[in-house]
């Protein structure tokens, strides 16, 4: 094999194992700065009635977050505690929530990586006159969104089996130290975050995915199928 073969091959591969990549952090990117998943969550468990916080106070808390993911805009809401005003968080949770916002600002690098790699991948092809790209194009898809389908797949069987086990684990897996222990005694935090919210979280982020994915699939099977030279 040449070496023009050989580097033709490994972008290939990349290509496809770069999909899910694309396509699963692109979802969460989304759901991290859409404020209407915070907010149903809010909703759905009651957080107004476990935190003691207004509706007001609770859309401020979700956008002054999202800005802080996005942006590392200070977090500067203050509700009432033991008939006082004081910070919603406190110094744990704003320690952690620094742990969660590297990880997330490390989520969305990549995903721009990724995208751009797709793009500069198609470019490149098309500069050097790839014999067949169309098709070769279609078939990378249609790999990397089957490999993103099988990944979402064992996903949602492990969150659907045992949730209480996975999402610690994850939690070892993400952070190097135990901020993210809380006590919803203490702290407000795992109060509006329960662990319900983050499964419907991660079942929604695989629903999201798994949809783009069957997209893609279908959509390169059907340019595969018509575009086949005829006899």
């Amino acid at each position: 094999m040449s070496l023009k073969s050989l580097i033709g091959t490994l972008a290939t591969l990349l290509f496809v194992l770069v999909v899910p990549l694309a396509v699963i952090f692109s979802g969460w990117r989304w759901m991290i700065l859409d404020p209407g998943v915070y907010e149903r969550g809010f909703v759905k468990y009651r957080v107004a009635e476990a935190t003691g916080m207004s509706s007001t106070e609770l859309s401020t808390a979700a956008q002054q977050l999202i800005a802080y993911f996005a942006d590392d805009r200070p977090i500067t809401l203050q509700i009432r505690k033991d008939g006082q005003m004081a910070p919603l968080y406190n110094e744990r949770e704003l320690s952690h929530l620094v742990d969660v916002r590297g990880l997330f600002q490390l989520v969305f690098r990549i995903q721009a990586v990724a995208v751009a790699y797709l793009i500069l991948y198609i470019l490149a092809a098309l500069i050097l006159r790839v014999q067949n790209l169309r098709r070769r194009i279609a078939w990378n898809v249609l790999g990397g969104a089957a490999l993103t389908l099988i990944f979402l797949a064992g996903l949602g069987l492990a969150a659907m089996s045992d949730f209480s086990t996975l999402w610690p684990a994850l939690h070892l897996l993400s952070f190097s130290n135990d901020l993210w222990m809380l006590d919803p005694r203490t702290d407000y935090m795992i109060r509006m975050f329960p662990l319900g919210f983050w499964y419907d979280a991660v079942l929604k982020l695989a629903t999201i995915s798994a949809a783009s994915s069957a997209a893609l699939l279908l959509a390169a099977t059907a340019y595969l199928r018509f575009s086949r030279p005829r006899l």
